[in-house]
């Protein structure tokens, strides 16, 4: 990585929320924070508050633009792959 691009990430400072409180009280937090601005699509919820190796797979298959599959899919299903639509 080029230095000068290092040195933006390394300067850049990162707000992080840490909150507690049940599974269920977490994922409502996390809706209501994401509400301003662009509202998160339905499916870009349901994939930040379930994380694992089988979300991680789905994000690598279908919110992969360059995905040759994806052309073929899109004949039958509508949406925006960056949106994780499909």
């Amino acid at each position: 990585m080029p230095n000068d691009q290092r040195e933006i990430i390394e300067n850049t400072e990162v707000l992080v929320y840490e909150c507690e409180g049940s599974e269920r009280e977490i994922r409502d937090w996390f809706e209501t924070v994401n509400i301003a601005g662009i509202a998160l699509k339905p499916q870009e919820i349901l994939n930040a508050i379930y994380s694992g190796p089988f979300v991680t797979l789905g994000k690598k298959e279908f919110s992969n633009s360059q995905n040759s599959n994806l052309h073929k899919l899109s004949a039958y299903i509508k949406g925006d792959v960056r949106s994780q639509d499909y």
